[in-house]
């Protein structure tokens, strides 16, 4: 509580001071070691401090692996690019836990679904109460659920030089790692309204599949370019909504036409192969360029023939906007306080994205978004669980409301064609940012800070339990893991 009784005007900047501290005392104690810090709640800012924020206690049902998409996209659109989730979800149904031989071949498709889904996520995780996850306890050698997460498993240590450019591209560039495929085809207005895909880096789109024995799905792919199917090769021009082929082992992820997609070797963990060769991808159809970053930010880059293709550089902080906007106070009938009343007008096809993560829709308009920490417990509901006080909007231009203090955006619940937003606090600053959503995100983090370049070994396979009972257990699980070769 503050010294002046006024705790709620600073409840919500909890977790970035404390992150804040960590962060800077773990550079104190070792400035040449890159820290990584995984932390369960969140404010705006925190990408800061080299944190990676997972999305808490989910439950292991479809419905909960389906809220993780839209969760995920906009948190990332929140300027917080290393984001995680419990791979299979935590807390289990008393069907799952005692392994019913009625629902087991559920469970395995839920958490075949889940990895799948988790391997081109930010942060590859595995985490949740029994039964255990290692892949060889989830089910046999050689069993769809098994080939299946062996496959991704390798693929994703395969990526680590495409994932680890993305990394670096969130400080050097303002990028994101996991966004909304509005983000890179803003033009094209159907990509507003997709909640269930999103893109990983520039190259490559997923879709999901978070329903029982689905073998199949609808994605829709944006106009503007072609894309390639990544197990088949077909291509596919943008633009419109195909039927693609889910089969049990493989969730349907696309590649966008001029991607040079780089790929190492086979590897084990991310101590090898750092000096192996690289295969570049390229998937023809317009021009493509990479960046490679090798320790220590080493980022010039070569194709097969010698030819340089790009360098990175810090390209500076872009200006920010800011503009005065006039306020009113409102009194609370309860206590007679005040608070900040601000309203906007919102354009009849205005959609609102961003505060942070939350298990509601992905398009926030016609919700009213409580922007306080609280735990939702990953239910479908107006808690924010990491509350983030920005947002962008499809119009062109993004908010940043800059309060520790409990904040409601009003997005059209109560007026429809209304932004009415709420603070507890009587003092607070207003950003607003113009552009593209690449644009508004770039300025965003340029005032409230880039996400460094965690270490490496942060973007391979993370697997862990509720708990483990002693230290021979961990090491009996890393030898298992070993020899499975995962």
């Amino acid at each position: 509580v503050a010294h002046d009784g006024r705790g709620a005007a600073i409840f919500n900047s909890f977790p970035l001071v404390h992150v804040d501290g960590v962060y800077s005392s773990l550079i104190r104690f070792k400035p040449d070691v890159r820290p990584f810090i995984l932390t369960r709640s969140a404010f705006g800012g925190i990408q800061r401090d080299s944190a990676a924020v997972w999305s808490g206690d989910v439950a292991s049902r479809w419905d909960d692996l389906r809220d993780q998409i839209s969760a995920g996209v906009n948190f990332s659109m929140s300027g917080v690019p290393n984001w995680t989730h419990d791979i299979g979800g935590f807390a289990n149904e008393e069907r799952y836990t005692k392994q019913d031989p009625a629902h087991v071949e559920e469970w395995r498709e839920l958490n075949t679904r889940w990895f799948q889904f988790g391997a081109f996520s930010p942060i590859f995780r595995s985490h949740g109460e029994y039964p255990y996850r290692e892949i060889y306890e989830m089910a046999p050698a050689g069993s769809p659920t098994y080939r299946s997460m062996e496959w991704y498993d390798r693929l994703r240590y395969r990526l680590m030089p495409y994932i680890y450019t993305l990394a670096a591209d969130t400080y050097f560039r303002d990028g994101t790692i996991m966004r909304g495929l509005v983000m890179d085809f803003p033009a094209d207005r159907k990509t507003w309204n997709v909640d269930d895909e999103y893109l990983f880096g520039p190259a490559f789109l997923l879709a999901p599949v978070t329903e029982f024995k689905a073998r199949q799905r609808a994605v829709y792919l944006p106009a503007g370019t072609r894309w390639y199917d990544l197990y088949s090769d077909r291509s596919f021009q943008g633009g419109q909504t195909i039927t693609a082929a889910a089969p049990y082992e493989r969730m349907p992820v696309f590649v966008r036409a001029g991607s040079i997609v780089p790929t190492g070797p086979a590897i084990q963990h991310t101590r090898e192969g750092k000096n192996g060769p690289i295969t570049l991808h390229v998937y023809t159809g317009a021009n493509g360029r990479v960046r490679i970053i090798k320790q220590p930010f080493h980022v010039e880059i070569y194709d097969a023939r010698g030819h340089l293709l790009t360098r990175t550089q810090n390209i500076g902080d872009p200006a920010t906007f800011f503009a005065p906007i006039p306020f009113s106070f409102v009194r609370r009938a309860g206590d007679l306080s005040r608070r900040i009343a601000a309203t906007f007008e919102l354009q009849h096809d205005e959609k609102l994205f961003g505060c942070g993560e939350s298990f509601a829709r992905f398009n926030k308009r016609g919700q009213r978004v409580v922007v306080s920490t609280r735990d939702g417990m990953g239910t479908q509901s107006e808690l924010m669980y990491k509350p983030i006080p920005f947002f962008l909007s499809s119009n062109g231009y993004g908010m940043f409301v800059h309060t520790s203090a409990p904040l409601t955006f009003d997005f059209g619940k109560f007026y429809d064609a209304h932004n009415v937003i709420y603070s507890g606090d009587e003092n607070l600053d207003l950003f607003i940012f113009l552009g593209e959503p690449k644009d508004i995100l770039s300025e965003y983090t340029a005032l409230t800070g880039r996400s460094p370049v965690p270490p490496l070994w942060s973007f391979g396979f993370w697997m862990s339990r509720v708990t483990y009972k002693s230290a021979d257990e961990v090491r009996e699980v890393a030898r298992q893991l070993r020899a499975h070769q995962i």
